[in-house]
């Protein structure tokens, strides 16, 4: 989950995200906030009129019965804006989309401002970001008595022993991996 997860209902969205991994799972949540340490973002930020929005991403997952307490990792990345992309960055937020006409266009007419005064022409304007990783396993849960998962089936057991499932392994199999670059 990528900068979505602070508008799941997590009393709804977490036990039904818990049933999808298999045993020994994990879920990853990811927060991207502007790093507002420099200036020009501070001054972009105030313009959005809005603080870089944090969201508890550990807390909620600490909270909830289905996962345990994530691990967490931060890194320092940078997206390239040039003048019509940080436009269409801003143009995008649905605060900004939800003004009226004249206050957004007064909005798009500051960041055009701040692109003049900070952008490199052609090489454009980095715009910092502090990205943070939550990775959480699900916490193991019992079968259904009467089921049982016998590699890709499903057996009902309800008149034969229980078999137990065999314990997650370690090798990534069945792990799709995709590179967006």
């Amino acid at each position: 989950v990528a900068q979505a997860f602070h508008w799941f209902d997590a009393d709804r969205a977490l036990p039904e995200i818990a049933r999808g991994p298999k045993p020994g799972g994990h879920l990853s949540v990811v927060w991207n906030a502007r790093d507002e340490r420099i200036p020009r973002v501070k001054k972009l930020g105030r313009i959005l009129d809005t603080a870089p929005r944090e969201h508890d991403a550990a807390g909620v997952l600490e909270s909830s019965p289905h996962f345990a307490a994530p691990e967490t990792q931060t890194f320092k990345t940078w997206q390239t804006v040039d003048q019509y992309s940080i436009l269409d960055l801003v143009a995008s937020r649905a605060d900004v989309i939800a003004l009226d006409e004249e206050l957004r266009e007064a909005k798009l007419a500051a960041v055009r401002a701040l692109y003049a005064d900070y952008g490199r022409g052609r090489d454009g304007m980095q715009l910092p970001y502090l990205t943070t990783c939550f990775r959480s396993q699900v916490v193991d849960r019992p079968a259904p008595a009467d089921l049982v998962i016998e590699g890709e089936r499903v057996r009902d057991t309800r008149h034969e022993p229980t078999v137990p499932i065999p314990p997650p392994t370690d090798d990534d199999s069945g792990m799709l991996l995709i590179d967006f670059r």
